[in-house]
């Protein structure tokens, strides 16, 4: 088999993994975060970690942007790749946020 051929082959394999795993996570809720009187939702309350887990997540992620984020923009302002070293760094630190789809 050629290079190419198994390299298209090795990256099917690969998109049809990242679609099972994609299936299978829990779904975003309905609305926005924080936004509770407008169809939106409380995070704590949707991840069920309970208030020191959440407490421990929040620290995390408002340090993690403190160092890779401009606190002058809004997220859709953001660095796009500096948003995933914070989705990754926090997901590798709370591996159980990977279950939830649109982390």
């Amino acid at each position: 088999m050629s290079d190419s051929l198994e390299s298209l082959e090795s990256s099917l394999l690969s998109w049809d993994e990242d679609e099972e795993s994609h299936m299978k996570k829990i779904p975003k809720p309905n609305g926005e975060v924080g936004w509770l009187g407008q169809g939106g939702y409380n995070l704590k309350d949707q991840l069920g970690w309970g208030e020191d887990g959440f407490k421990k997540l929040k620290r995390f992620v408002k340090k993690v942007m403190k160092k890779h984020l401009d606190p002058t923009r809004c997220q859709s302002l953001q660095d796009h790749k500096a948003l995933e070293v914070v989705s990754k760094m926090a997901i590798a630190e709370f591996p159980d946020l990977d279950n939830f789809d649109e982390c």
